[in-house]
């Protein structure tokens, strides 16, 4: 009988680390792409099938975009006129076994930067100018994160989604290429609007100087408040994570968290992830399953994977999980098909595909993902 205990409990073990390793073969799917409406139109269950096909186990759909709902909402300003397609959309995954996962951006939002100029994020010389290509909003202003929040709420009982990919759940970036030393070095730092000055101050118990002007203060809290600085900019973004969390949950406790990360060491670039994005996956991974990391850049696949080992080092007996993501290239050089398969092989348990759309632009990168990884 003690034996029998004995084996039962090692393959409950087994099991449950089957689960926490769950094969991922995810693809981004944009429904407004030209490729993806010329080809199916509003034809789901032909696309549907297609990444059945292909061995799809989970499709990142964005539901939103700039103020803009791609189902019917009630919470957002402006509604896409092809919105019942994504519903069909979904219904057609769900037949086929398919994780339907809502892709949401967070603080960053072109419909509400134009709206409500008073909470565009403010940089570290006082500027708003800077946050303008970003569509970067403030992440402390109460009425926006209620907004996105209340948004997230409607997502999850209109569409039902099997996991939430929140993005842009971060301070504003200014650089798009995060790799190079020299441009993430002259990124600058957000956000220092009156909203966040005072949350701050409240939060590190410092009074400003009363004489020096406003770009001073914010050289004086970089200079000589930095690592208070950095931990109120984490708990901003961790406190909105615990929120969408309690709120997915209370409608879906089933439902799958995703969270966008920058693909950083957590040392790289003076502590860049926590300085300046504020994510820091030690506080996020209560209330996430998957962090997902991805890259513009051009990078060995074993440069990649040491990331990807480095952020679970960070995570160790959190049993949160990291999938990298595959960006494929709009001007490929004559190698990139080679390394997009290598890449496939090589994160064959885990991996995401940034778009199908272009994909089904470049058919030979299609053929090779529908091929790989072989399981």
């Amino acid at each position: 009988m003690k034996m029998a205990r004995t084996i039962l409990f090692v393959l409950l073990l087994a099991l449950s680390g089957c689960s926490r390793f769950e094969h991922v073969k995810g693809v981004h799917v944009l429904l407004q792409k030209p490729e993806v409406r010329q080809r199916y139109g509003g034809e789901m269950g032909a696309l549907a099938d297609e990444l059945k096909e292909a061995g799809v186990t989970h499709v990142i759909v964005p539901v939103m975009e700039d103020g803009t709902a791609y189902y019917p909402s009630d919470v957002l300003p402006q509604r896409w006129e092809y919105g019942t397609e994504l519903l069909a959309f979904r219904h057609a995954l769900r037949r086929r076994n398919i994780n339907f996962v809502a892709q949401i951006p967070i603080f960053r939002d072109d419909y509400t930067y134009r709206s409500q100029p008073a909470i565009r994020a403010v940089d570290e010389f006082g500027s708003r100018t800077g946050s303008e290509n970003l569509s970067a909003l403030c992440p402390t202003d109460p009425d926006y994160r209620e907004y996105k929040l209340k948004a997230i709420e409607e997502v999850m009982l209109i569409l039902q989604p099997d996991g939430i990919y929140l993005d842009n759940l971060s301070f504003p970036l200014e650089q798009t290429d995060i790799c190079p030393d020299m441009l993430v070095a002259h990124s600058r730092n957000y956000c220092f609007c009156p909203m966040c000055l005072k949350s701050f101050s409240e939060h590190a118990l410092i009074e400003f100087p009363k004489t020096s002007s406003a770009n001073e203060i914010n050289e004086w809290i970089l200079n000589d408040h930095e690592n208070a600085w950095i931990q109120w900019k984490t708990g901003v973004i961790t406190t909105f994570m615990e929120k969408a969390n309690k709120r997915i949950h209370n409608i879906d406790p089933e439902c799958k968290i995703m969270l966008n990360v920058l693909p950083w060491k957590e040392d790289e670039h003076n502590r860049g992830r926590q300085r300046l994005a504020g994510q820091d996956v030690k506080t996020l991974a209560p209330f996430t399953d998957n962090f997902i990391i991805k890259t513009s850049c051009r990078i060995p696949d074993e440069n990649y994977d040491a990331i990807r080992l480095s952020l679970l080092e960070e995570l160790e007996n959190t049993g949160t999980q990291i999938i990298p993501t595959i960006q494929l290239e709009i001007e490929p050089p004559h190698s990139a098909e080679k390394d997009f398969q290598h890449s496939l092989q090589y994160f064959k348990h885990r991996v995401i595909v940034s778009d199908w759309g272009y994909m089904l632009k470049n058919r030979r990168y299609l053929n090779i993902f529908i091929t790989e990884p072989i399981i």
